[in-house]
């Protein structure tokens, strides 16, 4: 059952789904839904997600910070499997996974629009058979784009950086792409990759405000960490200068721990011939 639910080792996402949920205060109902629409349906989004790991007739208990839940799957209706689509009902799909996943990005779903987007990635990579293929081409750009927006908003910009890095590598002049990789870079502490971004954005788009104003911030970023750092290396150099003044004598006496070497005890037999002299020393004297 649990494989049978997925598509190259990836929950699948569309699909009908018979579900009973029975929250704190309110009996159990049976809801028909379809995934990625459970807000049209009254069915919150941490359910939704927990549907995505349920099998046929599971119970599962989901505790939420505003309520619990007792879910039981009746039912999961899959959708006809990929290897038996033709290339137009693959691209057909893709189209509506893109749009379900811009439905989930628009309501703050960013988790479900991530996996709704890279179903699309690998539904378009597995029918592409060249790079010519201008609908295709027109796909893959949009969902990298939008998984580099989905990476970027909840905070993993390396991944929001290489997606649209990829995008720049058949489409240099892209305009989305080289803002998004700029914002990404900025974020990391890579000014000059944003500088060089944001400039070439400027060049294909030049009445674009949004890059002017994110190019001024990156440049006053980049100078004020040059003048931290260059604070910091006059500081580290000041403090050299006075530990080796200090060990030359410089200013005023030197530390006694750095001139003087402790002497070491006297043997005790030393101190007796010492001991044993001076007695004689005032015996001959009485």
């Amino acid at each position: 059952e649990w494989y049978q639910r997925r598509v190259r080792g990836k929950p699948c996402l569309t699909g009908k789904c018979s579900l009973s949920i029975e929250s704190a205060g309110s009996p159990a109902k049976e809801i028909l839904f379809r995934l990625g629409d459970g807000d049209s349906y009254g069915v919150p989004y941490p359910v939704e997600v927990c549907t995505l790991t349920m099998i046929r007739n599971e119970i599962c208990f989901l505790e939420t910070p505003h309520t619990d839940y007792t879910l039981k799957l009746l039912s999961f209706e899959k959708e006809k499997a990929l290897y038996k689509m033709t290339t137009e009902e693959v691209l057909g799909s893709v189209e509506e996974l893109k749009q379900r996943g811009n439905n989930a990005y628009k309501v703050n779903k960013l988790r479900l629009a991530k996996l709704y987007y890279e179903r699309c990635v690998s539904y378009v990579e597995s029918v592409v058979k060249s790079e010519q293929d201008e609908r295709c081409s027109q796909l893959l750009t949009a969902c990298y784009l939008n998984l580099a927006q989905v990476y970027l908003k909840i905070e993993d910009y390396t991944k929001a950086v290489a997606h649209c890095t990829t995008v720049l590598w058949t489409h240099p002049k892209c305009v989305k792409a080289l803002y998004r990789r700029a914002v990404g870079n900025a974020k990391l502490c890579f000014h000059d990759e944003a500088i060089t971004d944001l400039t070439t954005l400027l060049v294909h788009d030049p009445e674009n405000k949004e890059a002017r104003q994110l190019l001024q911030t990156v440049r006053s970023n980049k100078q004020d960490k040059a003048q931290k750092e260059a604070s910091n290396n006059e500081i580290c150099v000041s403090e050299r200068l006075k530990r080796s003044t200090r060990k030359k004598g410089e200013n005023g006496p030197p530390q006694k721990s750095v001139w003087m070497k402790r002497k070491k005890p006297a043997h005790p037999s030393l101190l007796l011939k010492r001991l044993m002299k001076c007695i004689k020393v005032l015996w001959k004297k009485k």
